[in-house]
């Protein structure tokens, strides 16, 4: 598996992507948006073809990671687990001081990975995602 940050070029594939596995994925035109506003980041895992990747946000020295999409025939492989590895270096590399996201309360193994990967549960969001599904919050401190 190699991994390589994606770019404005890659979010078609994305968007097709989060079509196919996200009920509430990210469009192209929200990719597209996201890529051209500075800040916006994805890291991409490829075996021959890309089969996970991670988006987050850096402001402020705060990052927020806002998804991190395995393809079914690639999960429980450790694409997930290094997604976030690697994420979190580069985010180091610009000065991060802390991470935090959202996961939806039903998402058993999101949840597993943030807590494999060192974040802590900070709060609950309740009826956060449209359909009335309560988020958790997650951060990490980067030291």
């Amino acid at each position: 598996m190699t991994y390589r940050f994606l770019s404005i070029d890659d979010a078609k594939k994305m968007a097709k992507i989060f079509a196919e596995n996200f009920s509430d994925g990210w469009n192209l035109d929200q990719l597209n948006g996201a890529f051209n506003t500075g800040g916006f980041y994805a890291l991409g895992c490829y075996t021959d073809d890309l089969v996970g990747f991670i988006t987050y946000t850096l402001v402020d020295g705060v990052a927020d990671i806002d998804d991190v999409l395995v393809l079914p025939s690639n999960r429980r492989k450790g694409v997930g687990l290094n997604l976030v590895s690697e994420c979190e270096k580069h985010l180091k590399s610009l000065g991060a001081s802390k991470i935090m996201l959202e996961v939806r309360l039903g998402n058993q193994p999101a949840i597993s990975l943030y807590k494999k990967s060192g974040f802590l549960q900070i709060s609950t969001r309740k009826k956060y995602y449209f359909d009335g599904e309560d988020a958790l919050v997650f951060q990490k401190e980067l030291l």
